[in-house]
């Protein structure tokens, strides 16, 4: 976020704003891009994951593998899917994506942004 917290979803609490370092070494591997864009679609981005800050953690996410779950339904999130979902609600990317509907992972995500950002912009 733009003022240094990290926003995610978490199993405990759903989607939360934290410090930045609030799990410093928890995460064996981090990545980060950057991504450039006019400001009125960062605003757009940032107001949508605003937005979402209290809805649930997507438990149903491990299990869409199995069940179809929309990734795209608004009522909870895993952090892959509220990524994709900002980006897609700011103008950045349109949906639907080239992916399965039941899930959108960390690793599908990074393909698509990958694939719209120079290299040198995706740091770990």
């Amino acid at each position: 976020m733009p003022e240094g917290t990290a926003l995610g979803a978490y199993l405990d609490r759903g989607v939360q704003e934290r410090p930045r370092d609030y799990d410093k070494g928890t995460f064996s591997r981090e990545m980060f891009v950057q991504i450039d864009v006019a400001p009125d679609v960062a605003d757009r981005f940032y107001t949508f994951l605003r937005k979402q800050i209290g809805e649930p953690y997507d438990t149903t996410a491990v299990l869409a593998f199995v069940t179809g779950r929309d990734w795209r339904e608004p009522d909870s999130w895993f952090c892959s899917e509220l990524q994709a979902a900002a980006l897609v609600e700011c103008g950045w990317f349109a949906a639907p994506l080239a992916t399965e509907f039941s899930h959108i992972t960390p690793r599908d995500l990074l393909l698509i942004v990958s694939g719209r950002v120079p290299v040198s912009k995706v740091a770990a």
